[in-house]
């Protein structure tokens, strides 16, 4: 009982100290090939920002994201293919976003362009100030770049490294951003990349995702560490049995990468989740009262119900339930996953 009555003590200090996950807002991811998905199969579902919506709507149905990335552009504006003058990148002002995510200079790191490397800060704290003094004021983020391998000879994994990351790195100094580590999160991972060492697969976008939106959040895992499909005690009682060691499956607080030990910032990270059910992409509760709607209470993909089906608010298992009468009452849905995409279940 003793141990007991103290989790439950604790429970009530994690909780009343817990920082609210931040508001639902509208993400401009901005960038070049890598950022549009160049290569991927299904660009549109596996392309990094396409992700990474997925991954913030599992805090907040409203977030969105849209993707304004440019295969082949540059961030120099002496480039050879200058970003600032693509119709991405008016549209992505034109978008008054909440937060800007700049993931550019890859294409930059060839010689025919690099001879311009000293209008390289210049010109990208031309690109924050245009963001910056939108109405909107967002929240501006600095990718550090990917690793290259590349077979494409003008694109050189050394200058990105020793020169434009330690320029890059250099921003804050300047304007008010934020850096995003995505080099040390993905250089010795091969598996990341499609087979000319430049592009990210599948995987290495859904990496991507994952380390931008741990930034986003301030969470680096989403805590549901027995694969149950729900974040509760049982999940609690998993991390307080690692407590003050360094196994990096719970040290989910501060991200991107934690801080090598389990503690209380692990645990006020986990109580942003507590009852929740990550992974999901919809969610009917069918708790209504009355009407003609189920509605999708993590996503925006809202039931239209057809016939005459009884809402039965004291009839669930669990709070409210719809009654079918078994021959045409039903709730279609619009369309949410496509099985040629990969495999998902249904409860």
């Amino acid at each position: 009982m003793k141990k007991t009555i103290s989790i439950v003590l604790v429970l009530a200090f994690i909780i009343g100290l817990s920082p609210s996950v931040a508001d639902a807002k509208l993400v401009a991811c901005v960038g070049a090939s890598i950022t549009y998905g160049y290569g991927l199969p299904n660009q549109a579902y596996n392309c990094y920002p396409a992700q990474l919506e997925r991954i913030l709507r599992q805090f907040d149905s409203h977030w969105e994201t849209r993707n304004f990335g440019v295969s082949g552009a540059t961030l120099l504006r002496k480039g050879s293919y200058p970003y600032v003058e693509r119709g991405a990148y008016n549209s992505a002002l034109a978008s008054e976003p909440d937060v800007v995510v700049i993931h550019l200079g890859g294409n930059d790191s060839a010689s025919n362009n690099w001879v311009h490397k000293d209008d390289f800060i210049p010109d990208y704290l031309a690109l924050i100030d245009s963001f910056a003094q939108l109405p909107s004021q967002p929240d501006i983020y600095i990718c550090y770049l990917t690793p290259r391998s590349s077979i494409y000879s003008h694109i050189r994994n050394s200058v990105i490294r020793n020169e434009i990351d330690p320029l890059i790195s250099q921003l804050p100094t300047y304007r008010e951003v934020q850096l995003i580590d995505l080099y040390t999160a993905m250089k010795d991972s091969p598996n990341l990349y499609q087979p000319d060492g430049v592009h990210l697969s599948t995987e290495g976008t859904r990496l991507m995702a994952e380390v931008i939106a741990s930034v986003l959040t301030g969470v680096r895992a989403i805590p549901d560490f027995n694969g149950d499909g729900i974040v509760d005690c049982a999940d609690i009682c998993l991390m307080v049995d690692h407590w003050h060691t360094d196994e990096p499956a719970y040290d989910i607080a501060p991200p991107p990468f934690g801080d090598s030990i389990v503690d209380v910032q692990d645990l006020i990270a986990l109580a942003e989740y507590l009852l929740t059910y990550p992974g999901a992409v919809a969610y009917w509760k069918l708790d209504e009262t009355e009407g003609d709607i189920a509605y999708d209470s993590i996503g925006v993909n809202d039931g239209v119900l057809t016939g005459v089906p009884a809402w039965q608010p004291e009839g669930g298992m669990v709070d409210g339930a719809l009654q079918l009468d078994g021959i045409d009452d039903y709730v279609s849905t619009p369309f949410v996953l496509n099985p040629a995409d990969g495999k998902f279940s249904v409860f």
